[in-house]
């Protein structure tokens, strides 16, 4: 599954990750792949399964 830079940049800014989604904003591509988003979950101490599943999703 693909997810579009906005979408994490929205997702990011809903969950009060202000400079995450910034970040995410100036290095991720338009579109990232589920082990990118991981990844840079990851690099940001973010468990990004979390926060999808708080925002009614599923991972």
């Amino acid at each position: 599954m693909a997810y579009s830079r906005q979408w994490v940049v929205d997702l990011l800014r809903k969950n009060g990750y202000e400079k995450e989604a910034d970040d995410a904003l100036r290095t991720l591509p338009d579109e990232i792949d589920r082990a990118q988003l991981v990844e840079f979950g990851n690099s940001h101490n973010i468990f990004v399964d979390e926060i999808i599943s708080r925002m009614g999703g599923s991972p």
